[in-house]
Protein backbone atom coordinates (compact mmCIF):
# COMPACT_ATOMS: atom_id res chain seq x y z
CA UNK A 1 0.00 0.00 0.00
CA UNK A 2 2.68 2.16 1.03
CA UNK A 3 4.66 1.99 -2.83
CA UNK A 4 0.64 3.39 -4.10
CA UNK A 5 1.15 6.15 -1.91
CA UNK A 6 4.18 6.63 -3.09
CA UNK A 7 3.50 6.50 -6.71
CA UNK A 8 0.79 9.21 -6.22
CA UNK A 9 3.43 11.28 -4.59
CA UNK A 10 5.61 10.77 -7.66
CA UNK A 11 2.80 11.95 -10.26
CA UNK A 12 1.53 14.47 -8.01
CA UNK A 13 5.64 15.94 -7.60
CA UNK A 14 6.35 15.78 -11.62
CA UNK A 15 3.51 18.34 -12.16
CA UNK A 16 5.79 20.83 -10.24
CA UNK A 17 8.50 21.39 -13.04
CA UNK A 18 5.57 23.15 -15.40
CA UNK A 19 6.71 27.00 -14.09
CA UNK A 20 8.46 27.65 -11.38
CA UNK A 21 10.93 25.24 -9.81
CA UNK A 22 14.01 26.13 -11.52
CA UNK A 23 16.48 28.87 -11.19
CA UNK A 24 20.14 29.89 -11.81
CA UNK A 25 21.07 33.25 -10.71
CA UNK A 26 21.56 32.17 -6.91
CA UNK A 27 24.35 30.36 -5.45
CA UNK A 28 22.21 29.12 -2.24
CA UNK A 29 18.70 28.46 -1.54
CA UNK A 30 16.26 30.17 0.49
CA UNK A 31 13.26 29.09 2.55
CA UNK A 32 10.88 30.99 -0.24
CA UNK A 33 12.65 28.73 -3.08
CA UNK A 34 11.29 25.69 -1.67
CA UNK A 35 8.37 27.67 -0.18
CA UNK A 36 7.20 28.00 -3.90
CA UNK A 37 8.57 24.56 -4.77
CA UNK A 38 6.64 22.02 -1.74
CA UNK A 39 4.77 24.63 0.16
CA UNK A 40 2.86 26.16 -2.07
CA UNK A 41 2.52 23.75 -4.69
CA UNK A 42 1.99 21.03 -2.20
CA UNK A 43 0.36 22.33 0.99
CA UNK A 44 -1.92 24.99 0.23
CA UNK A 45 -3.46 23.55 -3.11
CA UNK A 46 -5.82 20.34 -1.77
CA UNK A 47 -5.23 18.35 -4.74
CA UNK A 48 -1.27 17.78 -3.52
CA UNK A 49 -1.82 18.11 -0.20
CA UNK A 50 -4.32 15.43 -0.30
CA UNK A 51 -1.74 13.23 -1.40
CA UNK A 52 0.85 14.01 1.94
CA UNK A 53 -2.20 13.79 4.27
CA UNK A 54 -3.20 10.19 2.94
CA UNK A 55 0.55 8.86 3.09
CA UNK A 56 -0.01 10.13 6.87
CA UNK A 57 -3.05 8.71 7.23
CA UNK A 58 -1.87 5.26 5.86
CA UNK A 59 1.31 5.28 7.69
CA UNK A 60 -0.30 6.12 10.75
CA UNK A 61 -2.48 3.20 10.17
CA UNK A 62 0.07 0.62 9.20
CA UNK A 63 1.53 1.46 12.60
CA UNK A 64 -1.35 0.87 14.05
CA UNK A 65 -0.53 4.28 16.10
CA UNK A 66 -3.42 6.47 17.81
CA UNK A 67 -1.58 9.66 16.43
CA UNK A 68 -3.40 12.78 15.05
CA UNK A 69 -2.76 12.98 11.35
CA UNK A 70 -4.22 16.56 11.33
CA UNK A 71 -0.51 17.42 14.10
CA UNK A 72 1.73 15.14 12.02
CA UNK A 73 0.35 16.82 8.72
CA UNK A 74 1.04 20.80 10.59
CA UNK A 75 4.50 19.18 11.52
CA UNK A 76 5.29 18.34 7.72
CA UNK A 77 4.83 21.83 6.60
CA UNK A 78 6.46 23.68 9.14
CA UNK A 79 9.53 21.12 9.08
CA UNK A 80 9.51 21.90 5.07
CA UNK A 81 9.82 25.64 5.23
CA UNK A 82 13.11 25.63 7.58
CA UNK A 83 16.15 27.25 5.27
CA UNK A 84 18.19 23.82 5.71
CA UNK A 85 15.46 21.35 4.56
CA UNK A 86 14.87 23.77 1.29
CA UNK A 87 18.25 23.72 0.69
CA UNK A 88 19.01 19.70 0.72
CA UNK A 89 15.51 20.13 -1.46
CA UNK A 90 16.60 22.90 -4.16
CA UNK A 91 20.25 21.34 -4.07
CA UNK A 92 18.51 18.10 -6.23
CA UNK A 93 17.79 20.63 -8.65
CA UNK A 94 20.96 22.49 -8.99
CA UNK A 95 22.98 19.65 -9.13
CA UNK A 96 21.18 18.13 -12.32
CA UNK A 97 21.95 21.03 -14.46
CA UNK A 98 24.91 23.88 -15.21
CA UNK A 99 23.81 27.22 -14.32
CA UNK A 100 23.89 28.08 -18.24
CA UNK A 101 21.17 24.80 -18.70
CA UNK A 102 18.94 26.02 -15.66
CA UNK A 103 18.76 29.75 -17.08
CA UNK A 104 18.16 28.16 -20.79
CA UNK A 105 15.33 25.84 -19.21
CA UNK A 106 14.01 28.49 -17.17
CA UNK A 107 13.50 30.61 -19.78
CA UNK A 108 12.12 28.17 -22.64
CA UNK A 109 10.27 25.79 -20.51
CA UNK A 110 7.02 25.94 -22.82
CA UNK A 111 9.11 26.24 -25.88
CA UNK A 112 10.27 22.80 -28.32
CA UNK A 113 13.72 23.19 -26.11
CA UNK A 114 11.61 21.41 -23.01
CA UNK A 115 11.41 18.22 -24.45
CA UNK A 116 14.98 18.25 -24.75
CA UNK A 117 15.27 18.65 -20.35
CA UNK A 118 12.33 16.49 -20.11
CA UNK A 119 13.78 13.55 -18.67
CA UNK A 120 16.34 15.50 -16.26
CA UNK A 121 13.78 17.52 -14.87
CA UNK A 122 11.54 14.18 -14.15
CA UNK A 123 14.45 12.47 -12.57
CA UNK A 124 15.28 15.52 -10.41
CA UNK A 125 11.51 15.60 -8.93
CA UNK A 126 11.42 11.56 -8.17
CA UNK A 127 15.03 12.83 -6.15
CA UNK A 128 13.01 15.68 -4.73
CA UNK A 129 9.60 13.42 -3.98
CA UNK A 130 11.80 10.65 -2.54
CA UNK A 131 13.75 13.10 -0.35
CA UNK A 132 10.05 14.82 0.53
CA UNK A 133 8.81 11.38 1.62
CA UNK A 134 12.40 10.51 3.79
CA UNK A 135 11.91 13.21 5.92
CA UNK A 136 8.13 12.40 6.82
CA UNK A 137 8.91 8.62 7.24
CA UNK A 138 10.91 10.09 9.71
CA UNK A 139 8.95 12.76 11.43
CA UNK A 140 6.46 10.05 11.75
CA UNK A 141 8.14 7.11 13.79
CA UNK A 142 10.36 9.61 15.63
CA UNK A 143 6.79 10.72 16.97
CA UNK A 144 5.65 7.12 17.36
CA UNK A 145 8.77 6.23 19.05
CA UNK A 146 7.90 9.09 21.34
CA UNK A 147 4.27 8.31 21.48
CA UNK A 148 3.00 6.57 24.99
CA UNK A 149 1.23 3.42 25.11
CA UNK A 150 -2.40 4.27 24.73
CA UNK A 151 -5.15 2.02 25.65
CA UNK A 152 -7.06 -0.36 23.38
CA UNK A 153 -9.82 1.55 21.85
CA UNK A 154 -13.22 -0.38 22.78
CA UNK A 155 -15.66 2.11 21.90
CA UNK A 156 -15.68 1.36 18.57
CA UNK A 157 -18.64 2.90 16.41
CA UNK A 158 -22.20 0.49 16.00
CA UNK A 159 -22.44 -1.29 13.31
CA UNK A 160 -25.50 -1.13 11.21
CA UNK A 161 -27.67 -3.74 9.58
CA UNK A 162 -31.27 -3.64 8.28
CA UNK A 163 -32.66 -5.21 11.43
CA UNK A 164 -31.63 -2.33 13.82
CA UNK A 165 -31.35 0.92 11.06
CA UNK A 166 -34.79 1.81 13.03
CA UNK A 167 -33.22 1.39 16.64
CA UNK A 168 -30.12 2.73 16.23
CA UNK A 169 -32.27 6.30 14.40
CA UNK A 170 -34.04 6.30 17.28
CA UNK A 171 -31.60 5.92 19.78
CA UNK A 172 -30.38 9.46 19.54
CA UNK A 173 -30.94 12.58 18.15
CA UNK A 174 -27.82 13.54 15.94
CA UNK A 175 -26.82 10.22 14.01
CA UNK A 176 -23.43 9.86 11.57
CA UNK A 177 -23.48 6.83 9.28
CA UNK A 178 -20.35 5.81 7.62
CA UNK A 179 -21.10 4.08 4.65
CA UNK A 180 -17.56 1.90 3.08
CA UNK A 181 -16.27 -1.02 1.91
CA UNK A 182 -13.77 -3.48 3.35
CA UNK A 183 -11.88 -2.78 0.16
CA UNK A 184 -11.98 0.89 -0.37
CA UNK A 185 -8.47 2.84 0.44
CA UNK A 186 -10.34 6.02 1.30
CA UNK A 187 -12.73 4.07 3.73
CA UNK A 188 -9.80 2.88 5.29
CA UNK A 189 -8.09 5.96 5.72
CA UNK A 190 -10.65 7.09 7.08
CA UNK A 191 -11.38 4.43 9.82
CA UNK A 192 -9.21 5.68 12.29
CA UNK A 193 -10.01 9.32 12.39
CA UNK A 194 -13.86 7.83 12.74
CA UNK A 195 -12.89 5.95 15.98
CA UNK A 196 -10.68 9.33 17.33
CA UNK A 197 -13.78 11.94 16.65
CA UNK A 198 -16.38 8.90 18.27
CA UNK A 199 -14.16 9.23 20.92
CA UNK A 200 -13.94 13.18 21.13
CA UNK A 201 -17.89 13.62 20.20
CA UNK A 202 -19.46 10.33 21.04
CA UNK A 203 -20.86 12.19 23.96
CA UNK A 204 -22.76 14.56 21.17
CA UNK A 205 -23.00 12.67 18.34
CA UNK A 206 -24.34 8.97 17.84
CA UNK A 207 -21.43 7.17 14.97
CA UNK A 208 -22.07 4.75 13.03
CA UNK A 209 -20.76 2.16 10.53
CA UNK A 210 -22.56 0.63 7.52
CA UNK A 211 -20.96 -2.35 5.71
CA UNK A 212 -22.02 -1.82 2.08
CA UNK A 213 -21.22 -5.25 1.17
CA UNK A 214 -23.78 -7.32 3.47
CA UNK A 215 -26.34 -4.42 3.22
CA UNK A 216 -27.73 -3.71 -0.47
CA UNK A 217 -31.06 -2.62 0.51
CA UNK A 218 -29.79 -0.23 2.87
CA UNK A 219 -27.41 0.68 -0.31
CA UNK A 220 -30.83 1.38 -1.93
CA UNK A 221 -32.72 3.25 0.66
CA UNK A 222 -30.14 5.77 0.98
CA UNK A 223 -29.42 5.89 -2.70
CA UNK A 224 -25.12 5.05 -2.16
CA UNK A 225 -23.02 5.67 -5.34
CA UNK A 226 -19.16 5.70 -3.71
CA UNK A 227 -17.31 5.03 -0.89
CA UNK A 228 -17.01 6.46 1.88
CA UNK A 229 -20.30 8.03 2.08
CA UNK A 230 -21.41 9.18 5.92
CA UNK A 231 -24.61 10.62 5.81
CA UNK A 232 -25.61 13.11 9.03
CA UNK A 233 -28.89 12.11 10.00
CA UNK A 234 -31.11 14.34 12.64
CA UNK A 235 -34.25 12.99 14.00
CA UNK A 236 -34.24 9.87 11.78
CA UNK A 237 -34.42 12.28 8.51
CA UNK A 238 -31.22 13.18 6.30
CA UNK A 239 -29.65 16.44 7.07
CA UNK A 240 -26.52 15.95 4.74
CA UNK A 241 -23.77 13.83 3.39
CA UNK A 242 -19.96 14.01 2.71
CA UNK A 243 -18.41 11.88 -0.27
CA UNK A 244 -14.83 10.65 -0.23
CA UNK A 245 -12.27 11.10 2.27
CA UNK A 246 -11.73 14.08 3.64
CA UNK A 247 -9.40 15.40 6.68
CA UNK A 248 -10.48 15.13 10.45
CA UNK A 249 -11.02 19.32 10.56
CA UNK A 250 -13.25 18.90 7.33
CA UNK A 251 -15.29 16.48 8.99
CA UNK A 252 -15.63 18.64 12.46
CA UNK A 253 -16.64 21.60 9.98
CA UNK A 254 -19.59 19.44 8.34
CA UNK A 255 -20.18 18.39 12.01
CA UNK A 256 -20.91 21.58 13.41
CA UNK A 257 -22.46 22.96 9.93
CA UNK A 258 -24.88 20.04 10.40
CA UNK A 259 -25.67 19.24 13.74
CA UNK A 260 -25.08 23.52 15.12
CA UNK A 261 -23.58 21.78 18.21
CA UNK A 262 -19.76 22.70 18.45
Amino acid sequence: MKKVFRLVVLLAICLVADKSLLRAEEAKPTADDVEVLIYKKFIEQPEYSDVFYFYIANSIAEKNSQLSVDELFNEFKEYLQKPEIAESLDAIFTSKFAAAELSEIKALLNSDLYRKYHFPIEAANYACGMEAMKILDEIIENRVAQEPASPEITADPEHITAANLEEILSSSEYVIIDVFTTWCGPCKHLAPIYRELNQEYGHLYKFTKLNAEEEDALMEKFAITAFPTLIFMRHGQEVGRQIGFRGKAHFISEMERYFHLL
